[in-house]
């Protein structure tokens, strides 16, 4: 399954929800993340699937032996991945990538991804596009970043915060992180009053 979505859109945070969740770790045998990033090296993402796996360093250098690796501890198991931030487009990469995965007795796969050809390509379900957050749903988690319980809204000036708001596009990261920020400037404002 892939979670497809524009960087900041909490891609990554839903895939944690979903990884963490007791009810998923109950279901499955096996649990890995790996982060891929641009770099889609096969050697790679397998040694550290193996080392995510185990818990114990993947000392392998070659395809071959890591693919049996893997194999192995997977063989008859059900084994839950989370691929994180993908984004290679290659059908072949892909394939041989998931040669040895096929000893699973069962083998779930989530990948964050910004693209949608990436999406299209490991699909065996439709995939998940997440959306920019509504102006209402930007704007009560800009207040939960920064409104204490102490504050009224009417303390801080609503019109920069909801200038804010419209400048994240809709963005969770950008929100968050610029509501953090802005929080920070209104109490040192106010400790030094």
């Amino acid at each position: 399954m892939a979670i497809v979505g524009m960087g900041g859109l909490g891609k990554t945070t839903l895939a944690q929800l979903v990884f963490n969740s007791l009810r998923l770790k109950e279901s499955f045998e096996k649990h890995a993340w790996v982060c891929v990033s641009e770099n889609f090296d096969i050697k790679t993402m397998t040694r550290n699937i193996i080392t995510s796996l185990t818990g114990e360093q993947c000392m392998y250098t070659e395809l071959a032996d890591l693919q049996r690796e893997l194999s192995t501890e997977m063989n008859g198991r059900r084994v839950m991945l989370v691929l994180d931030d993908v984004w290679n487009e290659r059908r072949d990469c892909w394939e041989l990538f998931c040669a040895p995965m096929t000893a699973a007795k069962v083998c779930q796969i989530i990948v964050t991804t910004r693209s949608e050809a990436v999406a299209r390509l490991i699909q065996t379900m439709p995939f998940y596009p997440l959306n920019c957050l509504s102006f209402d749903e930007s704007w009560s988690l800009f207040c939960k970043a920064v409104l204490t319980a102490e504050q009224k809204s009417n303390d801080i000036p609503t019109n920069l915060m909801k200038i804010i708001v419209i400048k994240c596009k809709g963005l969770p990261l950008a929100i968050k992180t610029l509501g953090s920020m802005f929080f920070s400037r209104i109490r040192r404002r106010s400790t030094h009053h």
